[in-house]
């Protein structure tokens, strides 16, 4: 019996679920916004569209993310910043609104030269695993946010089976060096941002816009200052607002965008370990660029990025790239 109605239950879910789906647009586009969004992203060297040859398989090699962002928060921390505790309806997000999120992160980073002994100067082995928490307080034009990272290093970060797998899957030789990854080891950090969008529309449904953005980040594994911005030319529909993407009223349809960001840095275990000296001697200054593009069907957004970020260490010789792709699904 027990089973039975699970069945029904189960099969109740997946017609409502097929049924959202086969909603036309515009059926969809009358809906307030989106709940949640659900954000997955994989960053690696091989996501990097280039001509022949094989891809820089070091530096930040690989990165896993899975994000939830609601958009609603608790009563408490609404009444704290002074702000709706929903966004999904239009008059809140121009009175004032705030969002909530978590994340599961997990980085890996591989010196530039493989071996079974550390290469004095560069950076070391390295993964890290994590989850943070976080609110945003959304305004027309402007987002400023603030997250809580807790996470670890060494083995527990679960980095070397990560590469591992992969380099098993695309059928290439193992690193030799993960003996002497960064050792275990828990962090704790915070990060508080802003960011600032100006858009003019353009002819028909198109659009172009500019964030401008900055975030600093202090804890026991990182401490950095950032800042940047990016241009966006993207062609709207009456898709409905969605928590992935709060600073616009709707997400876009197409869209491409460049995008220049500089970090300065004060400390990072990941490049120069946990005691100074033990491993590459970071560059205070780290430049990064970025090219992007993006679609999006009714609920889903797929996104793909090019990235190339500066050298980070004096060891370095040169910028280091990477491809991205971000999957977004909206819930109603």
């Amino acid at each position: 019996m027990a089973a039975g109605k699970l069945l029904d239950v189960a099969f109740i879910v997946a017609c409502r679920a097929a049924l959202l789906v086969a909603l036309p647009a515009s059926a969809v586009a009358q809906s307030p916004g989106a709940a949640r969004a659900v954000e997955t992203v994989a960053e690696n060297d091989l996501f990097l569209v280039r001509g022949r040859g094989a891809p820089p398989d070091y530096d930040y090699t690989h990165g896993t993310r899975a994000r939830v962002t609601w958009s609603s928060a608790p009563g408490l921390i609404a009444r704290a910043v002074h702000a709706d505790s929903s966004c999904r309806a239009a008059e809140s997000r121009a009175a004032g609104c705030v969002t909530t999120a978590a994340a599961l992160t997990q980085d890996i980073y591989t010196p530039r030269h493989d071996g079974v002994a550390p290469v004095p100067g560069e950076r070391p082995y390295a993964g890290w695993l994590g989850l943070s928490l976080g609110a945003a307080r959304i305004t027309p034009g402007v987002t400023r946010s603030l997250s809580l990272e807790a996470g670890v290093t060494g083995r527990p970060s679960l980095a070397e089976d990560a590469q591992m797998d992969i380099h098993r899957l695309v059928r290439t030789g193992p690193q030799l060096g993960w003996g002497h990854q960064l050792a275990s080891r828990g962090t704790l950090g915070a990060r508080y941002g802003e960011s600032r969008r100006f858009e003019r529309p353009a002819a028909g449904t198109r659009s172009v816009a500019a964030h401008l953005r900055w975030e600093g980040a202090v804890g026991n594994a990182l401490t950095a200052l950032s800042g940047g911005g990016d241009l966006e030319i993207a062609s709207r529909d009456g898709a409905p607002w969605s928590p992935a993407t709060p600073d616009v009223p709707h997400p876009s349809r197409l869209f491409a965008r460049i995008a220049v960001r500089g970090d300065a840095v004060l400390r990072s275990a990941v490049i120069e370990g946990w005691r100074r000296g033990d491993a590459a001697v970071r560059r205070p200054l780290v430049a990064e660029g970025e090219i992007a593009t993006g679609v999006r069907w009714r609920r889903y957004a797929v996104e793909y990025s090019a990235v190339l970020r500066g050298p980070e260490y004096r060891a370095a010789p040169a910028a280091h790239p990477w491809g991205s792709f971000r999957l977004t699904v909206d819930g109603y």
